[in-house]
């Protein structure tokens, strides 16, 4: 993924300015409204299939509900299978495994 700013000339004229292509810095103005837009459908089709609680800072997520319901019968099958396969849907592994939290509960 890569993100270019550009300047506007005039109308349908642009002129570069820079174009990330690793990491977006916090100090990355367009990072986290493009993150945010990444995994809004991932979050809300998880949330409304599997009834799970997902709170994100960024890509340091909170998953919240049932083991059961998170890992799936089998492993591979819930919501957190579920939700990482959604984000590399949208064209990006958005989030590595280990930067999400998982908290089982009833």
């Amino acid at each position: 993924m890569y993100v270019d700013l550009k300047r506007r000339l005039s109308v349908g004229a642009f002129s570069a300015i820079v174009r990330r292509e690793a990491g977006g810095g916090g100090s990355n103005v367009p990072t986290g409204p493009a993150f945010v837009m990444v995994i809004d459908e991932a979050t809300k089709s998880t949330d409304n299939k599997f009834g799970v609680i997902i709170r994100a800072i960024q890509d340091d997520m909170t998953l919240l509900g049932d083991a059961e319901v998170i890992f799936g019968t089998n492993g591979n099958d819930g919501a957190l299978e579920f939700f990482l396969s959604a984000c590399a849907r949208r064209g990006r592994a958005c989030t590595r495994p280990f930067k999400i939290q998982v908290v089982c509960g009833r």
